[in-house]
């Protein structure tokens, strides 16, 4: 199928089959028929036109959804010179209205569909039982994607807000279902089930605290909104204390690896390209941690009224914040700890990160370039004197300029 006069191409996607070919569908809006395709089906008036296409990973089916009629089900057979298209019906997405975003998980078990008005509905594949359905899961929502072990859906809203879908308990009774996630469950997702392990390791690790005493800072299970993908705005000063922080807490993340054979192994990473950038997910969630327990207010920002609504209030969670360990100078003495250590060349180990992470600033330094700069002035200043000395032993006169 390819667009031409009188078409538009609506949505598109490849199919890889059985036999290694490569296919492509595309859902077209025509004005006239054409005869170019290895294959066509037409949809009725009453269908509408196609919106998106899911196709199975094993390529002998896909899902189309339209603009009236719900979505319909295509099975591929035959060869790729004599393809044949057979349509059903799905019973559980008949005539439930246009469909925004359709998708399969990785291993093809499950199916995703999500309308215009919010509703979402996870399917089991091919039995078509339901897993969730949830009315309202967004206001509106952007996009959504399995992830690679088809155990959750991640979706995410255009008002900036995004959600982590359970899809491996089958609701038999049709109701749907949802785990109540809380926000280390959710930071083990993104952190291939290592989030809090890592954390509460490095954790110790910074402060040196003892191994039968807690390490992992509690966060609380409540309705609220947390700051992700680092869309988050703040004052330089509390900035600045939070980079000071981060650095300290990443040096340590990183030196979790001293005693593996492979330095470069990453637990926090399903995929090469998540391993590639293995401490991204977990600093992208660092920040709720340090605000909600620095005593920061949190305060969430609606994108399209511009409404403020704050978050986790401060009086409601100081009987939970570890602030003895979020306080500024205490993180300000470890900060000049560790600069010192890398002025003076001490690391304490070979993969070192914290030098790298940004400037190196302690009092040790400021003491040594005020005594660098007093030593410049001095010697400038004995080398005016002796060239006035210089002056006066030879004779330096200027001579008149009349008599």
């Amino acid at each position: 199928m390819e667009e031409g006069a009188g078409r538009s191409v609506k949505c598109g996607s490849w199919i890889r089959r059985p036999e290694n070919g490569n296919l492509v569908v595309l859902g077209l809006t025509m004005t006239r028929p054409s005869s170019s395709s290895s294959v066509r089906h037409e949809f009725e008036e009453s269908d509408g036109d196609p919106i998106t296409i899911a196709v199975h990973p094993s390529g002998d089916d896909f899902i189309c959804s339209t603009s009236n009629g719900g979505c319909k089900l295509f099975e591929v057979y035959g060869l790729e010179t004599k393809l044949k298209l057979l349509v059903k019906q799905l019973p559980p997405l008949q005539d439930v209205g246009p469909q925004k975003c359709v998708a399969f998980s990785v291993d093809g078990s499950k199916f995703a569909a999500v309308g215009v008005d919010g509703h979402l509905r996870i399917l089991e594949w091919p039995s078509l039982h339901t897993i969730v359905d949830e009315v309202r899961a967004h206001e509106s929502f952007r996009d959504m994607d399995f992830s690679l072990d088809s155990e959750f859906l991640a979706s995410t809203s255009t008002e900036g807000s995004a959600r982590i879908w359970k899809a491996d308990d089958v609701d038999r009774s049709g109701e749907g279902t949802i785990d109540a996630l809380t926000f280390w469950s959710m930071c083990d997702i993104l952190n291939a089930g290592h989030c809090r392990t890592a954390f509460e390791n490095a954790f110790r690790k910074m402060y040196v605290l003892p191994s039968d005493m807690e390490a992992l800072p509690p966060m609380p299970n409540v309705e609220g909104h947390w700051s992700a993908l680092h869309s988050w705005v703040m004052p330089t000063t509390s900035f600045l204390e939070f980079i000071m922080f981060s650095r300290m807490f990443v040096n340590s993340l990183h030196g979790l690896h001293t005693n593996s054979s492979d330095v470069n192994i990453c637990l926090l990473g399903s995929s090469d390209l998540e391993k590639k950038h293995c401490y991204c997910r977990v600093l992208e969630l660092l920040v709720n941690v340090w605000a909600y327990h620095s005593g920061r207010r949190m305060v969430y920002i609606k994108p399209h009224s511009g409404l403020l609504e704050e978050q986790h209030p401060v009086e409601q969670r100081k009987a939970f914040m570890w602030a003895r360990y979020f306080n500024f100078a205490l993180l300000k003495g470890k900060d000049e700890d560790l600069a010192g250590a890398s002025d003076d060349d001490d690391q304490p180990r070979k993969t070192w990160l914290w030098s790298m992470t940004g400037e190196v600033h302690w009092q040790g330094i400021y003491e040594r370039q005020r005594e660098e700069r007093y030593r410049l002035k001095m010697e400038k200043k004995m080398e005016n004197r002796e060239k006035k000395l210089g002056r006066r032993r030879n004779g330096y006169k200027k001579n008149p300029l009349g008599l």
